[in-house]
């Protein structure tokens, strides 16, 4: 074989490889469980997530008090005014087992609030 043939044989197979290293690579799937909806109960305590961004929360058998939340990824920021009468948010990252939602605080103001979120699991009512 000349020398021209190997040259143009390596550059080929070369060609072949970088073409082949480039291909994109599938790309995990990094998409969160959506926020599951619902009643859950605490102790003695109890939350009503609706799907418009609406929630109430109060005692067992009458969540009365009425707030928002919004939801980012496994984020959910939180705004209501019984515990927090200035409207301050909180901000915390969600968990949910397929029974029951956690809750990590990452930002908050309002330590009436996040004592009474992250205190225990909150239980889906079936």
């Amino acid at each position: 074989m000349t020398k021209f043939m190997k040259s143009l044989t390596l550059a080929t197979l070369l060609g072949i490889v970088l073409v082949g290293c480039s291909a994109e690579l599938p790309t995990p799937d990094l998409a969160v469980t959506p926020f599951p909806m619902g009643t859950y109960k605490n102790s003695a305590f109890e939350w009503v997530f609706e799907d418009n961004g609406i929630m109430f929360i109060g005692y067992l058998d009458n969540p009365e008090f009425p707030g928002s939340y919004t939801i980012t990824g496994d984020q959910i920021v939180f705004t209501e005014e019984h515990e927090c009468p200035d409207g301050e948010e909180g901000t915390y990252q969600w968990e949910f087992d397929g029974n029951a939602l956690s809750f990590k605080v990452l930002r908050e103001n309002c330590s009436g609030r996040s004592g009474r979120i992250v205190w225990r699991p909150w239980v889906l009512e079936q």
